[in-house]
């Protein structure tokens, strides 16, 4: 695929200025997905990812139709290598640069982990000093949402996190939180906007 220097230009500083501030390793960005976890009373979790991943190197070319057949070749035969790494359960190119993903990860009490990865915490979670588990998502400013919707991308979804009842819940910022008692549902967070910075802090029993 061959661009014009000055489309070039400005492809460059599009990627630039999104991927830097996301600080993404391969700059993939998470659209219409459903993550969960669910945390046991050992401090042990299971988190599932069931949703789509764009890669935003393509987007820009998706966005304007100048992808070509051959790069639609390559973005899947990324995904079937892709698929082959550990915690994919499913790694499908759907096109126009989206990956459709079902991600899980059963975690020992004590283990840390990142989806996608230490360098690109759409997800985290992190086991503290003090014996505390603290899960997160990521936070995009104001700016990377804005040059996300240029190059017709979204950063939207959702997050659940489920402790057993009972549990310590020590600091939290959901949206919605479990009800009678605590017996039903979960901590839930909708991410579609910049200021989103979900987070819960819980102490699982020693």
């Amino acid at each position: 695929m061959v661009y014009p220097a000055g489309k070039i230009v400005r492809l460059l500083t599009i990627l630039i200025h999104l991927c830097y501030p996301l600080l993404l390793s391969g700059c993939w960005i998470p659209e219409n997905f459903v993550a969960h976890v669910k945390v046991q009373r050992d401090g042990g979790y299971t988190f599932t990812y069931d949703g789509s991943l764009a890669y935003a190197p393509v987007l820009p070319m998706a966005h304007d139709g100048s992808l070509t057949e051959k790069d639609e070749r390559e973005l899947r035969n990324m995904a079937e290598d892709l698929k082959q790494e550990t915690g994919y359960r499913e790694f499908r190119y759907t096109g126009k640069g989206r990956f459709k993903v079902f991600a899980e990860k059963k975690g020992l009490p004590g283990e840390g982990y990142h989806f996608m990865s230490e360098s690109m915490k759409i997800v985290s979670i992190q086991p503290r000093s003090d014996g505390s588990l603290k899960i997160s998502g990521m936070r995009p400013s104001e700016e990377v949402f804005k040059k996300l919707r240029s190059i017709g991308a979204s950063m939207t979804g959702k997050l659940t996190v489920s402790v057993p009842w009972g549990m310590q819940v020590l600091d939290h910022n959901a949206q919605s939180e479990p009800v009678f008692f605590g017996l039903f549902g979960g901590y839930t967070w909708e991410i579609d906007e910049p200021d989103d910075d979900p987070y819960i802090i819980v102490m699982p029993e020693k």
